[in-house]
């Protein structure tokens, strides 16, 4: 808040020396110095270096269960920088414009009519006293208006001062008060310096002597929002106690009473160590290893664990938390207190190669569930002994699914392997299928299987049967085509296929089927050539079934040709794929070490 100051000249500075003007001051010239001077100047040192609220007193005291509050004397600062004084002898100002005077006891203040959570406040008022105008004065009094606010319509504009906060009943009984909303004034400056007193009373006889103040602390403020306390000892204590707390900056000692006792370090404890006995209780967030914690509890070094001794047990670290158990290392209780979340390092063999295993575990429902474990490198989900990067264990349930993916925009599963199967998938017992798609695959390389059948509800009884039909199998990458022609007045007919047919197919083979009556004669006239192939020999109006057959020779089947016969070599020879069939036993399965690892995971479970 900031305004002009503007003063009456009681020197005239037109003259040479300026010289002090004659005469009595007028009225126009003292309201000068009081409106656009000491006013303003009021107004602004008290805006300007001040925060609003209470400076001093302005107590409020009530009796619960009874009607009325009492304020007592005392001063308060509003955000326009005026000071609002209720001082004995003066008055104050009630509502509807009650004028009454302030005793030492204070103001009296009514709480009829407004029940519910209200607010006592002070404002600034000015009264005109009227009694001195007959005698030619004209005095104007700071009287200030004390009022009941209802909470829920009260600006916080600083305009008035909340006293208290006063719960009334419908009838004005006051329920309870409390300091919600009160505040005290503040004062803004970069730095305060604080003086002790000096003496030297015992000093030698003959030797002068003084008494004086000299500074001793100082307070200031810095760049950034830093405070800085320059001080040879800092303590603080409740009244009329030793210290709580005590800084000595010259020893560099920290000690605190209570509660939480900070001792000195014992002989074994490295130098610039904190060591706390018993409990220590942070109320605010708790920062470790910087200047500003960027959490509850915030800890910070460069990271990475030191070297070992000849046990393996470490020998430092400069990482930011360690935790250190047999059981649970680290836990997390919910906002309730309930047990929620824990990290279990599990199997200790006491030895630097078993170290033991890092384990989760989740309570949701209340029971401790085992949710993943890492050992080696790897990765195993509900149990925590995996055999692979990722093992997964679930489905111990009928209907229940070990493992769900699930992609809004992106691929579900990406599966990559150099030199290896990328997706080996088995079930068991037999009859269950390996894998079930409930919608479209697309395979972009060459499928290999032992058998290939459709399955599909029966047209007859879709609800109570299926019905399968075989694959058509050749030795050949063959492609049929087939269809159905009427031949013309002349007995012929011709053929056209797709433009794309020469390019994907060669080694043509051709069937022809009269329908209705014996052609003998039905022949292909023309092999195809530009897509299309030409029949004759009938006779006109005659319907022949017609099918061709083609084998591939496209880029892609030129660089992927099938290989009819081969020998089976490396781990799969003398194995099987299906050693039942042949009569051999089933461990002779070319898939014996993934059913084998699928047994024992069973027995573990």
């Amino acid at each position: 808040m900031s305004e002009r100051l503007i003063r009456t000249s009681y020197v005239d500075p037109t003259v040479d020396p300026p010289e002090p003007r004659q005469g009595l001051t007028g009225q126009q010239e003292s309201r000068q110095d009081q409106e656009g001077y000491f006013g303003p100047l009021h107004r602004m040192h008290g805006a300007a270096l001040h925060s609003w609220g209470v400076v001093s007193g302005l107590k409020v005291t009530a009796t619960t269960g009874q009607t009325g509050l009492q304020v007592l004397p005392g001063v308060a600062l509003d955000a326009r920088g005026r000071l609002i004084p209720l001082v004995v002898g003066g008055y104050a100002k009630l509502v509807q414009e009650t004028m009454v005077a302030v005793t030492a006891e204070g103001v009296a203040l009514s709480t009829a009519g407004l029940p519910g959570e209200c607010y006592v406040t002070i404002g600034w008022e000015e009264t005109f006293n009227l009694t001195g105008v007959g005698s030619g004065v004209f005095n104007t009094e700071t009287t200030p208006l004390l009022q009941l606010r209802a909470v829920d319509t009260f600006p916080h504009d600083g305009e008035e001062i909340i006293l208290a906060w006063v719960e009334l009943g419908e009838d004005g009984t006051v329920m309870t008060t409390a300091a919600d909303g009160r505040r005290a004034t503040g004062i803004s400056i970069g730095q305060i310096e604080l003086l002790s007193h000096v003496d030297e009373a015992d000093a030698d006889l003959g030797t002068p002597v003084s008494v004086y103040d000299e500074p001793a602390v100082t307070l200031r403020a810095s760049v950034g929002g830093a405070a800085h306390l320059q001080a040879s000892y800092f303590s603080v204590a409740h009244r009329n106690t030793a210290a709580l707390l005590a800084v000595n900056t010259d020893s560099g000692l920290l000690s605190v009473n209570g509660r939480t006792v900070l001792t000195p370090a014992d002989p074994s404890v490295p130098q610039n160590t904190l060591e706390v006995n018993g409990d220590a209780v942070v109320r605010d967030r708790l920062c470790v290893g910087r200047t500003q914690a960027l959490g509850r509890v915030h800890a910070i070094d460069t990271g990475g664990f030191g070297g070992e001794d000849s046990d393996g047990a470490a020998i430092g670290s400069n990482v930011p938390l360690v935790a250190q158990s047999d059981s649970t290392a680290i836990g997390i209780l919910n906002s309730n207190k309930r047990q929620a979340f824990a990290i279990n390092i599990e199997e200790n063999a006491g030895t630097a190669d078993g170290r033991g295993i890092p384990t989760f575990y989740d309570k949701y429902d209340g029971n401790w569930h085992m949710a993943f474990a890492t050992k080696n490198g790897d990765i195993a989900v509900g149990h925590n002994q995996p055999s692979a990067r990722l093992d997964v264990r679930g489905g111990l349930r009928s209907k229940e699914v070990a493992m769900r993916v699930t992609a809004d925009k992106g691929d579900g599963i990406s599966v990559l392997s150099h030199g290896g199967v990328g997706l080996w998938v088995l079930s068991e017992p037999g009859d269950i299928p390996g894998a079930v798609f409930a919608s479209d695959v697309d395979i972009r390389g060459t499928l290999t299987k032992s058998d290939l059948q459709f399955k599909i509800d029966h047209p007859l009884d879709p609800a109570g049967r299926y019905l399968s039909h075989g694959g058509v199998e050749s030795d050949e990458m063959k492609n049929i085509y087939d269809g159905e022609v009427v031949l013309d007045e002349n007995g012929e007919a011709e053929i056209s296929l797709p433009d794309w047919f020469e390019a994907l197919n060669e080694r043509f083979r051709y069937q022809l089927t009269p329908l209705g009556r014996p052609v003998p004669n039905l022949h292909v006239s023309r092999k195809l050539a530009d897509n299309r192939f030409a029949i004759a020999g009938g006779e006109p109006g005659t319907e022949v079934c017609w099918q061709v057959t083609g084998v591939r020779h496209d880029p892609y089947a030129l660089a992927n040709p099938l290989i009819v016969e081969s020998d089976k070599e490396g781990e799969e020879y003398g194995r099987y794929r299906h050693p039942e069939p042949h009569g051999a036993a089933p461990d002779l399965a070319i898939d014996h070490s993934l059913r084998a690892a699928r047994a024992k995971h069973a027995d573990q479970t």
